[in-house]
């Protein structure tokens, strides 16, 4: 469920390009943000802070775009967000809390602390991956590749990386019962950039 409601902005902002134009889109997904945003809290009893932060900058970006009549603001928004999820990663290295890794994947993997601390460092290179990708792209290539990397070229390299991930770290699954397998999803951070 909470895929699908992590989905809906990136789905709804390439539906209303298809079927019409950047500034078309970028309305439609601050209102699939707000949908979301508070969707989820109807549904899960709390507020996603990725969802949050997202709506955020969606109202800001989306909004000076709407505004400047410039689709530069909405194409720049993943990179702030990734660049924003690098930056939380990192600190945590940094500030006494729980390592973010550790927190999205700690109910399912049991690893030693210098793994923790390695594969922390991973998704920081990964964020950044994707903040350099998206400025890439939009600075490159057109608007209609730009959107296409960002509904899916996004999602083709989170998956990626968390396969490649899983591979490594196969070893070290906790071994739970059924009832106890399923991770709640609230729990974990979302860790894409949504549109």
């Amino acid at each position: 469920m909470k895929i699908a409601i992590d989905l809906l902005p990136a789905v709804v902002f390439f539906a209303f390009y298809a079927f019409g134009d950047i500034y078309t889109a970028t309305a439609a997904v601050i209102v699939a943000c707000v949908l979301q945003t508070f969707g989820y809290r109807l549904t899960a009893g709390k507020y996603d802070k990725t969802h949050l932060l997202t709506l955020a900058l969606a109202i800001v970006f989306g909004g000076a775009t709407l505004a400047l009549r410039d689709p530069e603001f909405i194409k720049a928004k993943p990179t702030i967000i990734y660049g924003l999820m690098a930056l939380a990663f990192l600190s945590s290295h940094f500030f006494g809390m729980e390592l973010m890794v550790k927190k999205l994947l700690g109910k399912a993997f049991e690893l030693p602390d210098p793994l923790w601390i390695r594969l922390n460092l991973y998704w920081v290179l990964f964020f950044v991956v994707q903040a350099g990708a998206n400025v890439l792209v939009a600075a490159n290539f057109s608007e209609a590749i730009w959107v296409n990397f960002k509904t899916f070229g996004d999602v083709a390299l989170m998956l990626v990386f968390m396969l490649v991930q899983f591979f490594f770290l196969r070893d070290y699954i906790v071994a739970q019962g059924p009832e106890e397998a399923v991770i709640e999803a609230s729990d974990a951070p979302d860790v894409r950039a949504g549109d």
